[in-house]
């Protein structure tokens, strides 16, 4: 069975959804047809390139709503998001775990996947380490909502709250840095139902909604989760530099490298 989006009829219409699709393909070998090229081409950034830009991360998290800052990138519906969620092998949401992997090493957290779970740790150092966030009024503040609501939409809610918790938990340690306000956002992004009639989100994410809250009864009771859209996941390595290696064509093994400082 071939991927879903190998076989071009089953492309969404809409040309940003499709070179997002083509954007986080699994080998990244059909970047040349998504003006964004490949996912990759971002994870190899500098830190300080991921600071000093600002249209980057709305393709390695799109929501199902229109970015007020950056105009013409992608917005979410429900046969894109039905694609991650349900893609062979889960390649594509691995990829995006691997984009998770990336922002949060860039925010001061390294990140493992142990038994499918995600576990996040504080790079060794002083305060300084999360200078890129922890402080009142910061950019930073909304792309952590972006991330923690497009993983919700991807179907990946236990990745969320383990991004929300970090978050909070090292606000709360190292000083209290970020605002009410913004701790309140981070908040609705993890917590909040995922379809709210009220804050005119699209009836369709009433689907997903009702899917979310069936998993997570399942996870308190203890029983085994039948999600409504899931792929079946592969073995993976943990590691980024693991992932990436596995993740890249054989022939071009070793010539891709992520900076990490």
């Amino acid at each position: 069975m071939s991927a879903p989006y190998s076989n071009y009829d089953y492309l969404p219409q809409n040309p940003r959804l499709r070179e997002l699709l083509l954007f986080y393909h699994v080998f990244g070998a059909d970047a040349d047809r998504s003006p964004r090229g490949s996912f990759l081409d971002i994870l190899r950034m500098s830190d300080a390139e991921l600071e000093r830009k600002h249209d980057f991360i709305q393709w390695l998290f799109p929501l199902e709503t229109r970015s007020a800052h950056v105009a013409d990138v992608p917005v979410l519906d429900s046969q894109t998001i039905l694609i991650f969620r349900t893609h062979e092998g889960d390649w594509l949401r691995e990829n995006v775990k691997l984009s998770l992997m990336r922002m949060m090493w860039f925010y001061g957290f390294d990140t493992t996947w142990r038994d499918g779970q995600l576990e996040t740790l504080e790079i060794q150092g002083p305060r300084e380490k999360f200078r890129r966030w922890l402080r009142p009024r910061n950019h930073n503040h909304n792309r952590i909502s972006r991330i923690i609501r497009c993983l919700r939409l991807l179907g990946m809610w236990p990745e969320a709250r383990v991004v929300h918790d970090t978050f909070r938990r090292a606000n709360f340690i190292w000083g209290d840095g970020v605002s009410d306000t913004t701790l309140q956002f981070w908040d609705i992004a993890a917590r909040a139902p995922l379809y709210d009639a009220s804050a005119n989100h699209p009836e369709w994410l009433l689907e997903f909604h009702e899917n979310e809250v069936w998993e997570m009864e399942a996870e308190v009771n203890n029983r085994i989760p039948r999600p409504l859209h899931a792929a079946t996941p592969q073995p993976y390595p943990n590691t980024m530099s693991e992932r990436l290696a596995f993740r890249t064509p054989p022939n071009e093994r070793g010539t891709r490298t992520i900076c990490i400082e």
